[in-house]
């Protein structure tokens, strides 16, 4: 009952954001508003990230947990990027297009390896993401994004150095 109810309230915000946002391209779960706030309200693992939301928030950055895509805004993921960073690059994709993307007011849990672990392989497969997004995205740097501030001289290593990698 209370899913459904959690449920039911994300689909009447995700209506009444199209209703002040015409141009609205994605709705995701948890991101980063224009001002670097991280906005939304997730179960990540073992705690609560955020703050319940009464209303759709615009953002610059989405997390990849949990989004939806308007299918006529003619986005298409960047195979590249691979499983990391490519909602965010949904997000400027969408901009440059005339668009915009919001997170709604839906909690739910994320459960990720990433960073916690020390796991290297996905230490490393982040870091050949976030190479790949700043090449595509440089005109847009610094860009803060769910799980970190990417700017023109954070490197694949020194993501793995931030991350405890090798």
């Amino acid at each position: 009952p209370e899913q459904a109810a959690i449920a039911e309230k994300a689909g009447a915000c995700a209506v009444m954001a199209l209703q002040r946002w015409p141009e609205l391209a994605l709705v995701g779960v948890y991101g980063v508003d224009a001002a670097g706030a991280h906005v939304g309200y997730v179960m990540d693992r073992d705690r609560w990230l955020g703050q319940p939301l009464t209303q759709a928030v615009a953002v610059r950055s989405l997390d990849e947990m949990l989004f939806a895509v308007r299918l006529d805004a003619g986005l298409e993921l960047d195979a590249a990027l691979g499983f990391h960073l490519y909602a965010t690059d949904l997000v400027l994709a969408a901009q440059r297009r005339g668009f915009c993307s919001a997170v709604l007011p839906a909690p739910c849990e994320h459960h990720s390896r990433l960073a916690r672990t020390g796991d290297a392989q996905t230490i490393a497969a982040f870091a050949q993401s976030v190479e790949v997004f700043r090449r595509n995205w440089a005109d847009q740097l610094p860009l803060a994004t769910p799980s970190i501030v990417i700017d023109a001289s954070l490197t694949a290593a020194g993501w793995r150095a931030l991350a405890g990698g090798a």
